[in-house]
């Protein structure tokens, strides 16, 4: 995506990667907040059919919506979705950016390879 020129859209990279690989399964990891507004993404007919969906629920997550949407979605667009449960951790990516930028001790909350790689090549700054 990075390479590509113009926006980056999720269904013309799946495409891309399947076209590359047709013998391999895709899953698209995201969270269960986003499952809510795929099918108002750009092409969702071409996202689920070219990966399985493996979305994380946190334990806080009211799954009411979540199931209508993953319902709509299946029949709609014949969509393939896993749901995962995860525990409720007070960490967020964003949490990790701000505290990057503002040059606080990230490392209790990633792992040591991860704080590495930002470390490496100064994602954040």
């Amino acid at each position: 995506e990075a390479d590509m020129p113009g926006n980056s859209y999720t269904y013309k990279t799946l495409q891309i990667l399947t076209e590359q690989n047709k013998d391999t399964c895709y899953y698209f990891i995201t969270g269960a907040d986003a499952v809510l507004s795929m099918g108002k993404w750009v092409e969702p007919q071409k996202i689920f059919e070219n990966c399985i969906v493996a979305a994380t629920v946190r334990d806080n997550f009211d799954t009411v919506q979540l199931n209508a949407a993953i319902n709509e979605y299946e029949q709609k667009y014949n969509a393939n979705i896993k749901l995962f449960s995860m525990p409720l951790i007070e960490i967020s990516s964003t949490m990790i950016r701000d505290a990057v930028k503002e040059q606080l001790d990230i490392s209790p909350y990633v792992p040591r390879g991860v704080y590495a790689y930002i470390q490496a090549n100064n994602l954040y700054i």
